[in-house]
């Protein structure tokens, strides 16, 4: 039996400069590490996230982690980033979410 959900929607932002030129790709958000606040755990957009779905689609996203390299070793930063959500995404329930894989943003 699914659970029913009410939601109340309000504007929403925007984070592509040119929002009629993207390509995005459906993704199942992790919910790790993700604060409830009021009960609901939402990851806003804009969220840099990554974690090696572009290789395996069956991997779940999270936010991005950069490592800082050593500048006197002259090694660089590292980083899995991989995309940039497109909307705010409400993983209270592992829900599917889009992110921007080519595009302007603001």
């Amino acid at each position: 039996m699914s659970k029913f959900v009410s939601r109340t929607y309000g504007n929403r932002k925007d984070i592509l400069k040119f929002p009629d030129h993207y390509v995005a790709v459906p993704v199942t958000v992790d919910d790790d590490g993700v604060v409830a606040v009021d009960g609901k755990k939402i990851v806003p957009a804009g969220t840099i996230v990554g974690g090696g779905t572009l290789a395996d689609p069956e991997i779940m996203v999270k936010k991005a982690t950069t490592t800082p390299g050593d500048p006197e070793e002259g090694t660089p930063d590292t980083t899995d980033a991989e995309g940039v959500l497109l909307n705010d995404v409400d993983v209270t329930y592992g829900l599917l979410a889009r992110w921007s894989f080519t595009g302007s943003l603001i």
